[in-house]
């Protein structure tokens, strides 16, 4: 229902021009749900398509929460804007510039390193399943590789290089799942056959 009330915003953010180009493609917003995300790789741009944005709501009597929304910009501290603050608004309402946001839960930092990331993945709580679970090492290892590993790399097609600090959080993080012997070799002994019969449907 939400998208049918704003299905119209992309044609005008389009001809507006002021997105991102990705290779010949022209990317000025991510939709997910009720969340609209605006990419531009100028400040004007951006300001151009949040007044856009601005005028599509008061012309279908659509509510923004100004509040809880925010701006990025790619390029860390580093980058040649720094830490300057910026008159960036929302139907007069005016934005806080962020270094780190969750995106469809995701974490991403503004130069793109992962090491909030990786954190935030080897603190979830959904780890701990393992140690609440029976000693069946068998059910252990499913559970393992069917939900920690997902959780541990959900998103880690998003990561950039590995750092060493990131490296031995993942490690740590592995190894406090998996404080026996026996359960790390019934992993193990699991994934091996896994490749194994991946290996056998190749050759057929």
């Amino acid at each position: 229902m939400f998208l049918a009330m704003i299905n119209d915003l992309i044609p005008e953010l389009i001809t507006l021009g002021k997105g991102a180009v990705v290779n010949d493609s022209h990317i000025p917003c991510i939709l997910i749900a009720d969340d609209t995300s605006l990419i531009s790789p100028t400040l004007s741009g951006l300001r151009a398509m949040l007044d856009t944005v601005g005028e599509y709501a008061s012309k279908w009597r659509l509510k923004h929460n100004a509040s809880k929304s925010c701006f990025m910009i790619f390029g860390g501290k580093k980058h040649r804007y720094g830490n300057k603050s910026f008159n960036i608004s929302l139907n007069g309402t005016a934005l806080e510039r962020v270094f780190n946001v969750k995106y469809a839960g995701i974490d991403i930092d503004s130069n793109l390193r992962i090491r909030n990331a990786v954190s935030s993945r080897c603190k979830k709580e959904g780890l701990t399943v393992v140690k609440t679970l029976s000693p069946q090492l068998d059910l252990l290892a499913v559970v393992w590789e069917k939900v920690v590993i997902p959780i541990i790399l959900y998103g880690s097609e998003l990561w950039s290089e590995m750092t060493k600090q990131s490296i031995c959080e993942l490690e740590i993080a592995d190894t406090r799942l998996a404080e026996s012997k026996d359960l790390i070799d019934a992993v193990l002994k699991k994934l091996l056959q896994y490749y194994l019969d991946c290996y056998e449907c190749q050759r057929e």
